[in-house]
């Protein structure tokens, strides 16, 4: 299962641009959801990016803050990592939101 974020412009509400798509495996769950991280995407619906921007600011700083205890998270399986959540999911989203801060978040999951 995975995560899959759309920002949504306000005035059409369409989400097939791949540029405001993010997809990513539950498997890193355990790094969003550690207490200093607190980053929790399934209460994004419906929100505008700029209500969130702060959360990922935060959550980004302090997964770069100890990159070993969440490296020490990284899934068995190899579903997910550290590095891929930062460069390809959270960089990304806090780039868009903040370009685009009234856009709208889809959530599923």
């Amino acid at each position: 299962m995975s995560y899959d974020v759309y920002l949504l412009c306000p005035y059409c509400k369409k989400h097939d641009d791949d540029e405001h798509w993010w997809n990513y495996t539950f498997n890193i769950s355990p790094m969003l959801y550690d207490k200093d991280v607190n980053i929790d995407i399934k209460k994004w619906d419906n929100k505008k990016a700029k209500e969130i921007i702060s959360e990922l600011e935060e959550g980004i700083k302090a997964l770069k803050a100890n990159p070993e205890k969440y490296i020490a998270m990284n899934p068995s399986n190899n579903w997910g990592d550290y590095n891929t959540l930062l460069s390809c999911f959270l960089k990304p989203m806090l780039k868009a939101f903040k370009e685009n801060p009234n856009f709208i978040i889809e959530v599923s999951y």
